[in-house]
This record gives C-alpha cells, sequence and structure tokens, in this order.
C-alpha cells in the first residue's frame, strides 16, 4: 500500500476496479493531489463551474471522470509506445548516426522534448535520402502501426513494377545527384553546385518520399505526447 500513499492514483489501475469501490477516503485524496487541483483549474479556465462543483460533492461523479480519465490517459500512452517504436525503426532502417536507444526515446517524449530534438531533425534528412528498397522495408515495418504507411507502400509498390531498368531510385536530394560545376570567373575558378535532372519515375518517388517526409513528423506530433 505505500504507493497509495505516495500516488492515490495508482489504486485506479487495478484491474475490475468500478466507481463503486470509491470509498470517502479514496475521493478525498484525489481530490488533494496536484494534477486534480491542476484540473479543476483547467476547468474553472473555461468556465465549467459547474462540473468542478460535481467533482468536489458527488463521489460517484468524481470516480466515473476519474476512472475515463485514466481509460484516455491508457490510451494516449499507448499511441505514444507505437508511434516512438516507428520513430526507433525509422531511425535503424536509416541508419541515423548517433541513434538513441527506444529508453531514451521513451523518455524525450513524455517530457515533451521529442519534436524539438535533432533527432526528429536528422530522421527526416535521412529519410529523403531513403532508396526505393530501404523505403519499401521501411513502410512494410510501419504498415502494422500507422495505417497510412499501408498506402505510401501500394503507391511505391506501382511505381516499381513499372520500372525501366535495373537498380534503385534515388530522391533528388541523394548525394550521388549533386553536381558541381567548375567555370572561370576574373581569372578564378568558381565552384557552383546544382543537382542532376531526375527521371519521371525518380521525379515520381521524390514524390512519394515527400509525403512521407510531411505525414511522419505529424503523426508523431498528433500521436506521441501524452496530454499535459
Amino acid at each position: 500500500m505505500a504507493h497509495f500513499f505516495a500516488n492515490p492514483l495508482a489504486v485506479l489501475l487495478s484491474n475490475g476496479i468500478c466507481d463503486k469501490d470509491f470509498q470517502p477516503e479514496l475521493c478525498e485524496a484525489i481530490r488533494n493531489i496536484p494534477s486534480f487541483r491542476r484540473h479543476a483549474q483547467t476547468l474553472l479556465d473555461k468556465k465549467e463551474t459547474k462540473t468542478v462543483k460535481k467533482l468536489l460533492d458527488n463521489d460517484v461523479f468524481l470516480a466515473q471522470e476519474a476512472l475515463n480519465n485514466v481509460i484516455i490517459g491508457q490510451e494516449t500512452m499507448n499511441r505514444m509506445f507505437k508511434c516512438v517504436g516507428s520513430l526507433k525503426r525509422v531511425l535503424d532502417v536509416t541508419r541515423t548516426a548517433k541513434t538513441p536507444s527506444l529508453s531514451d526515446l521513451v523518455i524525450r517524449a513524455v517530457g515533451g522534448e521529442l519534436n524539438s530534438s535533432k533527432i526528429i531533425i536528422e530522421a527526416l534528412s535521412a529519410i529523403k535520402k531513403v532508396t526505393s528498397n530501404i523505403l519499401v522495408s521501411l513502410l512494410i515495418t510501419l504498415g502494422e502501426t500507422l495505417p497510412l504507411a499501408g498506402d505510401l507502400y501500394d503507391e511505391l509498390q506501382t511505381l516499381l513494377s513499372n520500372k525501366k531498368g535495373p537498380g534503385v531510385l534515388r530522391t533528388k536530394y541523394d548525394d550521388s545527384r549533386i553536381t558541381h560545376k567548375t567555370t572561370l570567373v576574373a581569372q578564378r575558378l568558381k565552384l557552383t553546385k546544382g543537382r542532376a535532372k531526375l527521371s519521371d519515375e525518380e521525379a515520381e518517388y521524390t514524390r512519394i518520399v515527400d509525403r512521407f517526409s510531411q505525414w511522419f513528423p505529424d503523426v508523431l506530433d498528433r500521436e506521441s505526447y501524452p496530454a499535459n
């Protein structure tokens, strides 16, 4: 029972608990924890004074709200773990340098620090340079948890089935697509960078990768962070 005195909400995680199990002592303990006070203040800021009054005066209503919020919280955490797991797979498949451990990613996500970290920037940069064979395996893996990955996979498979010639497809961001041109200006050599012209297949592949690189961080931002 030591965990109860540290946080009475731990009791709500017990299997089979229902609103009838809420004793007055438990309800009073819940009303005194900081998270309940923050929740009540948020409701007051929204002018929901009647709801706050019911939470303070009605134990049955408090019990129902507490159990509902536990369910919502668990669903949020489940989505977070799935999305963080997807990010880890992206980092592993693209072989991003200094790939953090899964536990480190989870800690950052729970703390709300993942979206603003260099990890996301490095992952997106790596995604834009993946070849078609790597993207195929990545979308297959992500399709288990992120439905839109399956749609992109179907588009990619259609493109690959109609591809002319051997070899993988590369995006316009691939380092091999960078060209260098040397010109003589005022008796000085000037080096300028450019990009090689893409084939129609490479242009279409680049569009698929662009969609993926735009969609993936949106999914992480929407799904992987628990609400305060």
